[in-house]
């Protein structure tokens, strides 16, 4: 998800001035700017229109610093095309979206996008190709938190670097993203318009339903966040709940029980091993933490959750292959973005000792711990300002609102799910048993439900193809 060399000499080039702009305190004009696109989108066969939407960086402070924002536009391709279009709201924190547009109108996505109504992408502030950008080089941050000994101080050095070249830090956080979605809604002239947020851009999503709502006619959480979920407090324990589900599938399912033995019992002590000290395999030096970030982000993922036995098997028996895999492309996010968010509105308001002891005497729990721990620790201190006690409360919104939680989500979990509707006076929660993180990609029934939701917000959604395509967890053995 980091930006490629290519993708930025086509951001550079839609804008010099913009980009120079954002690095200095004096700003060009807030509003949008048509321009060339930051990607090549040459086979997506859709019109495509492409600019930057510039906003202040502290929203209502005249005369500060500006930020810039990408922006790509995918048009309705139906000739009845609706007027209300939709906003996606990106994962992370920290990852952009408008170079990936592309690949995602080749996917499964496409279904869903630039159908009957234009579809809207930015990368938010921080991230991407948004300038600045919140970047902290081949520093490794992973959905459970930082990776390496040492990555706690350069992660509090390089989010001293941006402060003192003037970023505020404050800023980059779901509340003022937000006003920006508010801003991006104005400069483009729309007037009704639909939200869909997946991962964490679903909790970019309650933001705007909590503090920007004006237009909103319905929203779509995939892989629903809310702000109230303790994430990473939590995130240990779910990780090792949501790995010895899939692993009870398998010890569950004939075949991969008789090729996948007593994977549960050899991982505790696999990983046990590592919490106690890092292990050299043939070449290579293996720790708790590389564990830890493999078995989460094998069960947010469709494919690495349906191979999880398989490739554990293989790990625990020093083929090492599917681990070396990950670890060399396990870091994607833009790093001080991701935390300037979770130090201002998650971790504040979460104990690390809860987590700790939460995950005591859990192998599995214990090595993500440690990895969670230095999201606490790189916070201490931090140029974040005061937390907005807000955060933690549950968003009350009257928007007709479609939550889509998965069974299996260490990180998003459909416990939470079941909890944050109960505020949303018209919000509908459906729980897709035997998968994973990010439904509408990887489920037609999914991608059904989304988009006659979308057709008609106001009545109840159709949930009769949960219980038939969701019936059982296809296992990859070969």
């Amino acid at each position: 998800m980091k930006k490629t060399l290519a993708a930025a000499v086509a951001f550079a080039l839609m804008s010099c001035a913009a980009v120079a702009s954002a690095a200095a305190p004096a700003a060009r004009a807030a509003g949008f700017a048509a321009g060339p696109c930051p990607a090549d989108y040459a086979g997506a066969s859709r019109t495509i229109e492409c600019g930057a939407l510039t906003v202040p960086e502290a929203p209502g402070v005249v005369g500060g610093r500006n930020v810039i924002l990408p922006v790509v536009i995918v048009r309705a391709r139906e000739a009845t095309k609706q007027p209300d279009p939709v906003i996606f709201l990106p994962g992370g924190p920290g990852a952009g979206v408008v170079e990936r547009v592309p690949a995602m109108l080749r996917s499964t996505l496409g279904e869903l996008v630039g159908t009957d109504r234009d579809w809207i992408f930015f990368d938010p502030r921080g991230v991407g190709l948004a300038a600045p950008l919140l970047d902290c080089g081949s520093l490794q941050l992973t959905d459970a938190g930082l990776v390496a000994d040492g990555a706690v101080e350069a992660a509090k050095a390089c989010l001293q670097r941006h402060a003192a070249a003037g970023v505020d830090l404050s800023r980059y956080n779901a509340e003022t993203i937000a006003q920006d979605v508010a801003a991006l809604r104005k400069a483009l002239n729309v007037g009704t318009y639909n939200i869909v947020g997946i991962s964490y851009g679903s909790r970019l999503a309650f933001a705007v339903q909590r503090y920007t709502p004006e237009g909103l006619r319905a929203v779509i959480h995939d892989s629903p966040y809310p702000p109230e979920a303790k994430g990473t407090e939590e995130l240990p324990r779910l990780v090792s709940r949501e790995v010895r589900e899939v692993l009870a599938i398998c010890a569950a399912d004939p075949a991969c029980a008789k090729r996948f033995p007593d994977l549960a019992k050899r991982l505790d002590a696999f990983a046990a091993g590592l919490v106690a000290a890092p292990k050299t395999i043939g070449e290579r030096r293996y720790t708790a933490e590389d564990l830890a970030t493999f078995l989460l982000d094998a069960t947010y993922s469709w494919s690495g959750a349906r191979s999880l036995p398989r490739d554990l098997h293989a790990i625990l028996e020093g083929r090492m292959e599917a681990l070396d895999d990950y670890v060399a492309s396990r870091s994607g996010y833009d790093e001080a973005a991701n935390l300037a968010h979770f130090c201002k509105e998650e971790l504040p308001f979460e104990s690390a000792r809860a987590m700790r002891d939460s995950a005591q005497g859990d192998p599995v729990a214990e090595a993500v711990a440690l990895v969670a721990q230095r999201y606490f620790d790189a916070c201490e201190g931090g140029p974040f300002g005061p937390p907005n006690p807000a955060e933690i409360e549950r968003v009350a919104s009257d928007v007709p609102t479609l939550l889509l939680a998965a069974g299996i989500d260490a990180g998003c979990t459909a416990e939470a799910t079941l909890e944050a509707v109960k505020t949303l006076a018209r919000g509908q929660a459906v729980v897709f048993p035997n998968a994973t993180h990010g439904l509408v990609r990887i489920s037609e029934c999914a991608r059904g439900i989304a988009k006659a939701f979308l057709a008609d917000p106001t009545g109840p959604v159709d949930r009769g193809c949960v219980a038939t395509a969701h019936a059982r967890f296809p296992l990859t053995l070969d």
